[in-house]
């Protein structure tokens, strides 16, 4: 998205809307610059404010800093070269066919990365539905061999969601729990099938190096891939607070064990 509005910008700012030289290197230097870290830099809370500011400033003098040097080479070939003649004759006789060319260049630089994306993942995403009892969740999912978690509990492998998926279908404010309020075993949504509320899980991945992460009991687990459907009873579930897919592909990874049920 980053990559997009800068694309967007470039073109706009060579049609010559803004005439005015300042006005313009304001809007790429510092508020365009600014909107595009804001979108790659994660969002941060609380004490971490100061630190998600040192991010974002950071960000945009690295994009300042890579926009003046490639800046500066395009402008030399540009200038100094028989390729950039032909392109800025091509740019001067017909306007409109230049911010064309560069716009449908920016589209095939999205679609060849979602293609890339789809390849990456082809063979490896499954569909996942797991029931809540009152609520069910539908995602995508992938097996993660680096997922060996296993609920101290009830003894059996731990699966971890995307916590906003839960948020969103489960009737329960996880946030509580995760302060220390309430009582899991009652506040909330009620036990499941098994008899057993929120809890919690020690782990050591999903982007930190420790930590306690929330766990929900599913009463099924539904996964279908490559035409073959698997039921299991009385899942637990992690609630992860960072995402688990960058690009958003899947929501959920699979434990290790699953390699063996598929």
């Amino acid at each position: 998205m980053a990559a997009l509005i800068g694309a967007v910008w470039s073109c706009v700012s060579q049609t010559g809307v803004i005439t005015n030289a300042v006005i313009r290197d304001i809007f790429t230097y510092v508020i365009i610059s600014l909107i595009m870290a804001f979108i790659c830099t994660k969002r941060q809370h609380g004490w971490e404010i100061a630190e998600y500011c040192r991010k974002i400033v950071k960000t945009s003098a690295a994009y300042i800093v890579t926009a003046s040097v490639f800046g500066g080479i395009m402008g030399l070939i540009y200038n100094s070269t028989a390729a950039g003649h032909m392109l800025r004759a091509m740019a001067l006789e017909s306007e409109g066919l230049f911010i064309c060319l560069l716009a449908a260049m920016s589209v095939m630089a999205v679609l060849l990365k979602h293609y890339l994306i789809q390849r990456a993942y082809d063979g490896s995403i499954c569909d996942v539905e797991a029931d809540f009892g009152k609520f069910i969740v539908n995602v995508k999912g992938i097996i993660d061999t680096g997922n060996v978690l296993v609920d101290n509990i009830t003894g059996r492998p731990v699966h971890v969601m995307d916590k906003s998926c839960a948020d969103r279908c489960v009737n329960m404010d996880i946030t509580d729990y995760c302060c220390g309020k309430g009582d899991y075993m009652t506040s909330g949504r009620q036990k499941n099938n098994c008899g057993l509320g929120l809890h919690y899980v020690i782990f050591c991945s999903v982007g930190k190096e420790h930590g306690c992460m929330p766990v929900i009991m599913a009463d099924t687990l539904t996964v279908k891939m490559d035409g073959k459907s698997v039921v299991l009873q009385n899942v637990p579930i992690g609630l992860s607070n960072t995402p688990l897919s960058k690009d958003g592909v899947y929501k959920i990874l699979l434990n290790a064990e699953m390699k063996n049920v598929m």
